[in-house]
Protein backbone atom coordinates (compact mmCIF):
# COMPACT_ATOMS: atom_id res chain seq x y z
CA UNK A 1 0.00 0.00 0.00
CA UNK A 2 1.14 3.17 -0.85
CA UNK A 3 1.32 6.74 0.98
CA UNK A 4 -1.04 7.82 -2.12
CA UNK A 5 -3.22 4.81 -1.49
CA UNK A 6 -3.52 5.46 2.47
CA UNK A 7 -3.98 8.87 2.01
CA UNK A 8 -7.09 8.61 0.04
CA UNK A 9 -8.43 5.47 2.17
CA UNK A 10 -7.81 6.71 5.87
CA UNK A 11 -7.28 10.27 4.87
CA UNK A 12 -4.44 13.20 5.73
CA UNK A 13 -4.73 12.99 9.37
CA UNK A 14 -4.20 8.67 9.55
CA UNK A 15 -0.84 9.73 7.07
CA UNK A 16 0.39 12.28 9.42
CA UNK A 17 -0.35 10.00 12.72
CA UNK A 18 1.79 7.80 10.89
CA UNK A 19 4.53 10.08 10.07
CA UNK A 20 4.48 11.69 13.77
CA UNK A 21 4.78 8.14 15.31
CA UNK A 22 7.52 6.78 13.26
CA UNK A 23 9.67 10.64 13.26
CA UNK A 24 9.25 9.79 17.42
CA UNK A 25 10.28 5.98 16.83
CA UNK A 26 13.45 7.20 15.61
CA UNK A 27 14.05 10.15 17.60
CA UNK A 28 13.65 7.89 20.35
CA UNK A 29 16.63 5.64 18.61
CA UNK A 30 18.82 8.03 17.94
CA UNK A 31 18.41 9.46 21.45
CA UNK A 32 19.14 6.40 23.05
CA UNK A 33 22.40 5.47 21.05
CA UNK A 34 24.51 7.76 22.87
CA UNK A 35 23.19 6.00 26.10
CA UNK A 36 24.50 2.58 25.04
CA UNK A 37 28.15 4.09 24.21
CA UNK A 38 28.48 5.78 27.68
CA UNK A 39 27.23 2.49 29.28
CA UNK A 40 29.62 0.72 27.18
CA UNK A 41 32.05 2.79 28.32
CA UNK A 42 31.74 2.61 32.04
CA UNK A 43 31.48 -0.95 31.58
CA UNK A 44 34.77 -0.76 30.19
CA UNK A 45 36.42 1.14 32.66
CA UNK A 46 35.44 -0.53 35.71
CA UNK A 47 36.07 -4.14 33.86
CA UNK A 48 40.16 -2.54 33.46
CA UNK A 49 39.70 -0.93 36.97
CA UNK A 50 38.39 -4.23 38.68
CA UNK A 51 41.59 -6.65 37.01
CA UNK A 52 44.12 -3.60 37.93
CA UNK A 53 43.01 -3.81 41.78
CA UNK A 54 42.69 -7.57 41.82
CA UNK A 55 45.97 -7.79 40.71
CA UNK A 56 47.74 -4.67 42.78
CA UNK A 57 46.17 -6.41 46.23
CA UNK A 58 46.44 -10.04 45.35
CA UNK A 59 49.49 -11.66 47.41
CA UNK A 60 51.86 -13.26 45.04
CA UNK A 61 52.58 -16.93 45.11
CA UNK A 62 55.50 -17.66 46.93
CA UNK A 63 58.14 -20.53 45.40
CA UNK A 64 59.00 -23.26 47.78
CA UNK A 65 62.35 -23.60 48.19
CA UNK A 66 63.65 -27.33 47.86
Amino acid sequence: MSAADVLRQFGTVALLRFLVVLLLFLALHLTRLPLVVLARVLEIGMHLMDRALVTGLSPRPRRDKD
